[in-house]
């Protein structure tokens, strides 16, 4: 949340946790030491052409690539 305040984003992902369970980050998303989830695992910091910022196309397919059986 250095970005914007956590007030400003509404919904969101969780952040700055290890994946659990069913949950695996792929290798084409970053991951802080220790594989900890952060707003930039999903989106790109200094922009990009997607909407949000994001590394992958905002739709089912970004939510499988982590979690199984969604």
């Amino acid at each position: 949340y250095q970005c914007h305040p956590a007030e400003e984003l509404g919904v969101s992902h969780p952040v700055g946790m290890e994946p659990s369970g069913k949950t695996t980050i792929p290798d084409d998303l970053p991951t802080l030491a220790g594989g900890v989830l952060t707003c930039v695992t999903c989106h790109a910091p200094h922009g990009g052409i997607r909407q949000y910022f994001a590394r992958k196309e905002i739709t089912k397919e970004i939510c499988v690539s982590c979690h199984e059986g969604y």
